[in-house]
């Protein structure tokens, strides 16, 4: 009985020395894609990291450009505000909904830290970004590994990094963590498919509690830096009325209502027509001639 244990003990070893070998190739560039082939893993070699992905926009608030008004926001935004020829001292730094109105938080920080005479910032957020929640996929990838890889989590509130750690895992959002998961394309996929599979996400209530703690120590900062900040709605297709409308009760209870009362009523419902994805704009309604429009209609005073 001892030897058949003995052996079983052995042939355990053995399978778990090949394993942290395999996990080893995976991290080696030599070998890299050989391992991913074998592991079926291979559409991580470019999936699953969001850090080459959001280093350009990190980069750009970290510049010290002399900029002094900056804008920000989410997928819509970009459409609306790309290639827009902006006036001197501003900067478009507009990104993705996927890195949370925290990510849009450290972005503002690390603007302001590195732009000691800025004097506006415009957030141009749709509604959903703001009842966004620490969710079991994209905002880990585009959430917490770049933020974490840049050493900008530092700037967030204690216990909202706890409320994450509950989510991802402590070790996952700690440096060593990350380096783990986006070093390796076997490691990407074991760690984002348990998440997606196993994760359960941190559900907000209410619904703005989030973006009530951020936004409330961005306006914090700003004001005593005598900065403005600007809280403005994205573009919203019909498709998304009822809902955001559903929670116009919950919004007058926060503290957003106060700070930023003309955010809600602002927002500009477009057609379902304008877009095939119900949500960014597209065909004749995706030209810079259409959104120069847009941009004059619902956005004058970011230029004020």
């Amino acid at each position: 009985m001892r030897l058949l244990i003995r052996k079983i003990l052995i042939y355990i070893l053995f399978v778990l020395v090949f394993l942290a070998g395999i996990d080893v190739l995976s991290f080696q560039p030599a070998t890299r894609e050989f391992v991913a082939k074998l592991t079926a893993s291979e559409e991580y070699l470019k999936d699953g990291s969001g850090i080459l992905d959001a280093q350009p926009y990190i980069e750009k608030v970290k510049a010290e450009d002399g900029s002094r008004v900056l804008i920000l926001g989410d997928s819509i935004a970009r459409q609306v505000f790309l290639d827009y020829p902006l006036p001197e001292g501003y900067v478009n730094d507009v990104y993705i909904a996927a890195i949370g109105i925290t990510g849009q938080y450290l972005m503002a920080l690390e603007y302001l830290e590195h732009h000691p005479d800025a004097e506006a910032i415009n957030l141009v957020v749709h509604p959903e970004t703001l009842m966004s929640t620490f969710d079991t996929h994209y905002r880990y990838v585009y959430g917490v590994m770049p933020f974490v890889a840049n050493d900008m989590m530092r700037n967030l509130d204690p216990e909202l990094i706890r409320k994450m750690e509950k989510v991802y895992g402590r070790f996952f959002m700690s440096e060593r963590g990350v380096r783990f998961v986006d070093g390796s394309p076997l490691n990407r996929k074991l760690y984002l498919t348990f998440l997606t599979l196993n994760g359960k996400e941190y559900v907000p209530d209410p619904i703005y509690r989030i973006s009530e703690e951020v936004l409330g120590d961005l306006y914090k900062v700003c004001k005593e830096r005598g900065v403005t900040l600007r809280l403005l709605p994205s573009p919203s297709s019909e498709f998304y009325r009822e809902k955001i409308e559903s929670t116009r009760t919950q919004w007058e209870e926060s503290t957003l209502s106060e700070l930023f009362p003309d955010y809600f009523d602002s927002i500009w419902y477009f057609p379902n027509e304008y877009t095939e994805d119900l949500t960014h704009f597209s065909g004749e309604y995706y030209t810079r001639k259409f959104l120069n429009t847009v941009i004059e209609d619902q956005y004058p005073m970011i230029f004020e």
